[in-house]
């Protein structure tokens, strides 16, 4: 999946209205998996030892990062300084938060960096 295929296929989505954060968590993982095709990225069902990140990345089989998603279009400031996502920053080497257009990876805590995808409109 392309990236523009990816903000075609989350945009669709959007304009139908009344969708949830959860429904735009298959393109993410489509997407990712494509661009990085030595991960996998699975729907976390069951939490941690700091909580329930939304999705995790894995290599081999083994976690590497976890994904802490929120609505659409919602300011990452909202859900970064919430304290779940505090606990997340704190317990796991690597944690990205995104709103499906907005992504902020951190590394032990600390943002590395951050992109956006695209805006609404």
């Amino acid at each position: 999946m392309k990236v523009s295929e990816y903000i075609d296929t989350v945009n669709t989505r959007f304009k139908k209205g009344k969708i949830k954060e959860k429904s735009y968590r298959g393109d993410l993982k489509n997407l990712l998996e494509s661009l990085l095709t030595n991960i996998s990225v699975t729907n976390t069902h069951m939490s941690i030892r700091c909580g329930g990140p939304n999705l995790t990345i894995s290599q081999k089989g083994l976690p590497i990062g976890y994904i802490k998603t929120t609505d659409f279009g919602t300011d990452l400031n909202e859900i970064d300084d919430i304290e779940a996502v505090g606990r997340y920053k704190s317990s796991l080497s690597n944690l990205i938060t995104t709103n499906y257009l907005d992504f902020r990876w951190y590394k032990d805590g600390e943002l590395i960096t951050s992109f956006s995808l695209g805006e609404l409109n």
